[in-house]
């Protein structure tokens, strides 16, 4: 587990380390939540296809009924998914701001 760096001269060298391990964890973050996003509408097609398919050929109703199951799952997994998801990245922001409000203090920029 990495500690925050208490000394602050140690924090202003290691500045930009800490500057792109807050952006690429909060890329990541972002990243997870379009992916929970892109399951979700999938989902909404799937449920939005479904009947035509069933029209169309009734004889693949089991095909569905298990690719819906998939679906649901993957669905439910991303509603699970998505408030700790929302709240990392709002931590990372607030964490972003702080650290450019210290290096601001210190008339540094990266």
């Amino acid at each position: 587990m990495n500690l925050p760096i208490c000394d602050e001269n140690l924090r202003l060298i290691f500045a930009s380390e800490e500057h792109h391990q807050l952006e690429e964890s909060l890329r990541y973050h972002m990243n997870s939540l379009l992916y929970c996003a892109g399951i979700s509408m999938g989902f909404y097609l799937y449920l939005l296809i479904c009947p035509v398919i069933l029209i169309i050929w009734p004889m693949v109703g089991n095909v569905l009924i298990a690719l819906g199951f998939l679906w649901g799952v993957g669905f439910f997994c991303c509603l699970v998914m998505v408030v700790p998801i929302c709240f990392k990245i709002l931590k990372y922001k607030k964490l972003q701001q702080e650290h450019e409000a210290f290096l601001k203090r210190y008339n540094r920029c990266l």
